[in-house]
């Protein structure tokens, strides 16, 4: 994650997943903002990559239950999804990937999801 941590009212983070497969062989990429590893009271996304460029950020209920209908939203795009934890907006988000999906490729393919959060709350 880039930056580590964030200032402001509203800050842009890269998350960059690695697969040494390519981008292609990433499916549902977990991100979790909490001040400890659970899923409750949590901005905790998960994002789909469509294509190297593309994809759909869903956020998990403030319960951390991922078995209920998740809000979603196109990356790019120019909406916005939130719980009680964080406001995630569409506006300036990008993915960017790099790297072959032949499973020959020994150097490590990546896929940077850039998503702002307009807020985030202080997690106790």
């Amino acid at each position: 994650m880039t930056p580590t941590s964030g200032t402001g009212s509203t800050q842009a983070f890269s998350f960059t997943f690695f697969d040494g497969d390519g981008v292609s062989d990433l499916n549902v990429l977990n991100i979790l903002a909490n001040s400890a590893l659970d899923a409750r009271r949590a901005c905790y996304l998960a994002y789909v990559p469509a294509s190297p460029t593309s994809g759909t950020l869903l956020r998990v209920n403030e319960a951390g239950d991922v078995g209920t209908t998740l809000a979603s939203l196109p990356i790019p795009s120019t909406g916005s999804i939130s719980n009680g934890q964080c406001t995630i907006s569409g506006t300036g988000s990008t993915t960017t990937g790099s790297g072959s999906s032949e499973p020959a490729i020994t150097a490590e393919e990546i896929l940077v999801p850039t998503i702002p959060l307009i807020s985030l709350a202080a997690f106790k």
